[in-house]
């Protein structure tokens, strides 16, 4: 399989740093060849539940053209999850017929109106999934993904706003008290759901749906989440299924809250076996 991978290099979407750094030290200790896209500041008004709409945009739309330049199975390395925006437009936009999954200890599918903090890695699959207006999707020029085709996989902390509106929109959320015992089988029925009327699935896997007692290199950790063996089953069965996955997102990997590289090795690991 030839890939192209993309370096978003921001942590513009959350209320800490470290996420930036994230992607050249992961593609680094790799030796990857890679497309680095670094974000510009720019003024911002002082919307506060709008944090650094300005500059994400100017980001987003920066790796939304480059991934429409590629005929390439793309990956995306994050950054914050913000950056998803991006990379999954690019996808549905180039392969119309298209489901999401997005691995993830949260839901991502705030609004303006419904986030808490403000802070945009909290709406990307809002956005995606045209729930969430136009202001972070206005280089989009396209289809947005169906909510009926997105599954969240592994979610253990939901917002109460977020989780009326998940209802509402009949999202697929497969919680992870639910399914840790029948990872396999879980997986199997967030494809199935996600590949209904379609062809493919883009799948956005955000490393805070790990335990972070195993991967504490991340922004915002949740208690409990997937084990190693748990990881190993998820990104298995997506090279066993590869050919039902367009694209790929491995995101939200902080250095500065790392300890002895455990969170680098095991974001290492699962490119290794996206990209074999």
């Amino acid at each position: 399989m030839i890939t192209k991978i993309f370096n978003a290099n921001t942590d513009l979407g959350v209320n800490k740093k470290g996420t930036a750094l994230g992607p050249k030290i992961i593609s680094e200790k790799m030796n990857l060849e890679v497309v680095n896209i670094d974000y510009t500041l720019l003024p911002e008004k002082d919307i506060k539940n709008k944090i650094n709409i300005n500059s994400i945009n100017h980001l987003n739309e920066k790796i939304y053209n480059e991934i429409l330049k590629t005929k390439d199975f793309s990956i995306l390395l994050g950054g914050d999850h913000s950056t998803s925006i991006a990379s999954a437009l690019a996808s549905i936009k180039k392969e119309e017929k298209l489901g999401i999954i997005w691995i993830d200890a949260h839901g991502d599918y705030n609004d303006f109106n419904t986030t808490i903090t403000g802070n945009i890695h909290g709406v990307p699959l809002a956005t995606v999934c045209g729930s969430n207006g136009e202001e972070l999707s206005y280089f989009h020029n396209g289809n947005y993904y169906n909510p009926k085709n997105a599954v969240i996989f592994g979610a253990r902390d939901l917002d109460e706003k977020e989780k009326e509106k998940l209802e509402k929109d009949n999202v697929n959320v497969f919680y992870y008290d639910d399914i840790k015992n029948n990872i396999e089988n879980s997986l199997k029925d967030a494809f199935k759901l996600a590949l209904d009327g379609n062809d493919k699935i883009h799948i956005s896997f955000d490393l805070d749906s790990i335990n972070p007692i195993l991967a504490p290199g991340v922004t915002v950790p949740v208690k409990d989440g997937f084990n190693l063996e748990d990881v190993e089953i998820i990104i298995n069965f997506i090279k066993d299924n590869i050919s039902k996955v367009n694209s790929f997102d491995l995101v939200e990997y902080n250095p500065l809250f790392d300890k002895d590289e455990k969170t680098l090795e095991i974001a290492t690991d699962i490119l290794k076996k996206i990209i074999e």
